[in-house]
């Protein structure tokens, strides 16, 4: 038995149960190849279970269902081949996205960027006047709670100033 007849029995076989001579055939084959014996108990086991179904009846307008479904989808196509733009529009459309994904990425980490810097100038600013405070002499730091209460008091007065002088 050739490949091919090997498979066209087999075929044959899960719609009907296999006459004397295929019987045969098919018990010389499996001597021949031992490895096939467990794939052709299962296709004989499910070819039992098909031949014990009962046939569905099919619906009247079952042709006329598929035949409109065939119409519709040539209406489809020729619908896409008279307007090529829109031919463009779905080719182009995954593209879109694409890109579109890839503008919100790059504006992301621009905006990343851009406040990593914003914060190390932030954090440069209070390095700074953290080293002037270190820079100044015990001295001065000994009168800082009072130094601090002036600031506290009422809003200077620049026109009585200007009126002492």
């Amino acid at each position: 038995m050739t490949s091919e007849s090997v498979q066209k029995l087999r075929d044959e076989l899960l719609r009907r149960p296999p006459s004397p001579e295929e019987e045969r055939a098919l018990v010389e084959y499996l001597r021949l190849h031992p490895e096939e014996t467990e794939a052709w108990r299962t296709d004989a086991a499910l070819g039992r279970c098909l031949r014990r179904l009962t046939d569905v009846p099919v619906p009247s307008h079952f042709t006329a269902q598929v035949l409109a479904a065939v119409r519709r989808d040539e209406a489809a196509s020729q619908r896409v081949a008279t307007k090529p733009w829109s031919a463009w529009w779905i080719w182009l459309r995954p593209k879109l996205s694409t890109a579109m994904a890839l503008m919100l990425a790059v504006a992301s980490l621009a905006a990343w960027q851009a406040d990593r810097v914003r914060r190390q100038a932030e954090d440069a600013r209070n390095l700074a006047t953290l080293k002037a405070v270190a820079d100044l002499s015990p001295r001065t730091l000994q009168d800082f709670e009072a130094i601090q209460r002036f600031g506290d008091g009422a809003p200077v007065d620049f026109d009585l100033l200007a009126a002492l002088q």
